[in-house]
């Protein structure tokens, strides 16, 4: 009887990890999770100027970007869980972005710019008639370099990169670091932007 039930559950686990039962599944989040492109010409809106190209390190490559043939050779399952440890690595490295101690002085410069433009344009909106006082206090206090940070990388880049894989906002901070990830441009705006920054429902600049 023992060996008979061992045979089963050894029959169970092969079924439970086979293509036939796997493929459907990694095919879906193949489809989901999209392959970014290995060179890219901007970053953080810069241009670049001569004929080479920025190119995406091996530590930020998708596994079906990084050898097309090894993963190709892989199984449903293997395939799946490799994407998903890129998946979490990344969003892992995303999130440890908003640690300040890992900021170099010329990224908190950077944050600390957005971070008082973005309480100007609180007074501005205060002037103008956008917001109240007691709101626009709130919302002062809020823009400060961490907060900025924290928006920036789980309202866009996290976002983006779930979206469109390695590009965006999440290729312009874990490439160039916070002095080339402004949360204003690309797929965000700055009225989106200060929305969650400040937390008042309707912003307008």
């Amino acid at each position: 009887h023992l060996c008979r039930f061992a045979t089963c559950a050894k029959a169970t686990r092969a079924v439970g990890v086979s293509d036939d039962v796997w493929a459907p599944h990694c095919a879906t989040m193949e489809a989901q999770l999209p392959v970014a492109e290995r060179e890219f010409k901007y970053l953080g809106g810069c241009e670049r100027k001569d004929d080479e190209l920025w190119c995406l390190s091996e530590e930020y490559l998708d596994p079906r970007l990084l050898d097309s043939p090894e993963y190709a050779s892989l199984s449903a399952l293997e395939r799946y869980k490799s994407v998903r440890r890129f998946y979490k690595r990344i969003i892992d490295a995303l999130k440890a972005c908003i640690d300040e101690d890992t900021w170099l002085y010329d990224e908190y410069e950077a944050l600390e710019r957005i971070a008082q433009q973005s309480a100007g344009s609180v007074r501005n909106a205060v002037r103008y008639g956008g917001l109240d006082d007691e709101e626009a206090e709130d919302a002062v206090y809020s823009c400060i370099p961490s907060m900025v940070a924290l928006v920036t990388v789980e309202h866009f880049a996290i976002k983006e990169f779930m979206r469109g894989g390695m590009s965006g906002h999440a290729r312009d901070l874990l490439v160039g670091g916070w002095t080339f990830c402004d949360p204003r441009t690309g797929s965000s705006s700055t009225e989106a932007f200060m929305h969650h920054v400040t937390g008042c429902e309707h912003w307008q600049c």
